[in-house]
């Protein structure tokens, strides 16, 4: 998927929840956040849901809740765009909202930018939360992988780097998931100037 045909996608998932008078939130991250917002040109296979909320336009605190938990008229509408469309029935992945339980780095729900599509409401998660969880997705990848090429673009620097690995060693404290922490950044940090 491209920039355009993510839009096309979520414009026609918005018009049938609008259409059935639903009004839901799901927050982006992954590619398609990057396409999304400029920070980076490329393709993406999916688009990654890592939390939902219901009400998205209500005054006050937004409660962060599971995709999982949203109603069945949202996944019916998702199985009719991937059937209209030729998608593939993942085309919206919520595997990464297990983040969501682990935790989220800190004030990103500050971050978010919201766009509506009719009935739905589409947050992406800002470019500081990226580089925090592209860190986090790297750790175990090969530099080759998209979420190290994704992370490199982002042009972090050296600051928001060691902010990020400081939250990703809060994920797991082992000995060795520290030291591969450790050689992501380093790897990252050559090959971001």
């Amino acid at each position: 998927m491209k920039n355009t045909d993510i839009q096309t996608f979520l414009g026609a998932l918005g018009e049938i929840l609008a259409h059935e008078r639903v009004e839901i939130g799901v927050i982006l991250v992954g590619g398609a956040a990057l396409l999304l917002q400029g920070l980076r040109s490329r393709t993406t296979t999916d688009i990654d849901v890592i939390a939902a909320v219901l009400n998205p336009d209500a005054t006050g605190k937004l409660r962060l809740m599971s995709p999982a938990d949203l109603p069945a008229s949202f996944f019916e509408a998702v199985q009719r765009v991937a059937r209209d469309f030729g998608l593939p029935a993942n085309w919206i992945n919520s595997e990464v909202a297990t983040q969501l339980h682990s935790g989220l780095p800190p004030g990103f729900i500050d971050r978010i930018t919201w766009h509506r599509y009719g009935g739905l409401w589409v947050g992406l998660a800002g470019r500081r939360d990226l580089i925090f969880l592209k860190l986090h997705a790297t750790v175990d990848q090969d530099p080759a992988s998209w979420h190290t090429q994704d992370l490199i673009a982002l042009k972090p620097t050296h600051h928001e780097l060691e902010e990020a690995a400081a939250w990703v060693r809060t994920q797991d404290a082992s000995a060795e998931f520290v030291t591969m922490v450790d050689q992501v950044m380093a790897y990252v940090k050559a090959h971001s100037s």
